[in-house]
């Protein structure tokens, strides 16, 4: 995962706290993956605005989805 630019959580936390499956995404994942990025990229969470990191030229983002082009 050296080169790892992008990664992407597809979770809903409010969802998952509502329906009782704890605290999603766990913190440890999460952390492992903004590791790998290292400032190359960002990590991409679908119940998260993307950081200004990830407004580049390669994510497109929009209210419905995240497109990546690798």
């Amino acid at each position: 995962m050296s080169n790892l630019r992008y990664a992407m959580i597809p979770v809903d936390h409010d969802m998952a706290v509502k329906k009782g499956w704890g605290k999603l995404p766990l913190p440890s994942p999460v952390e492992a993956l903004e590791a790998a990025i290292q400032g190359r990229g960002s990590v991409l969470r679908t119940d998260q605005d993307p950081a200004p990191a990830a407004a580049t030229d390669n994510v497109k983002t929009t209210l419905l989805y995240f497109e990546v082009s690798l």
